[in-house]
């Protein structure tokens, strides 16, 4: 737990607005941080499913780009109408 309250010091210090989990595995820690922090947490694909076809990879890497890109508006957003 030492290394968890570390990280959610640094997060604080450096005013850190967003971490990226992997949607299939435990949210503990990561609840643990965005309740200490109130810092905005998304979750992205690590591995693709299904049958594999030639464009499955660019598919999910599509995906969480555009997860990336909503997270930084969406905190781009909120940070502004906290001014």
């Amino acid at each position: 737990m030492a290394s968890l309250q570390k990280m959610i010091e640094k997060i604080k210090k450096d005013k850190i607005d967003i971490i990226f989990g992997e949607k299939n595995y435990s949210d503990e820690y990561v609840t643990i941080i965005k309740n200490e922090t109130g810092i905005e947490v998304r979750k992205l694909e690590h591995l693709t499913t299904g049958a594999y076809r030639a464009d499955s990879f660019e598919k999910f890497i599509k995906v969480d780009l555009d997860e990336v890109v909503n997270a930084i508006k969406y905190v781009k957003s909120k940070n502004k109408n906290k001014k």
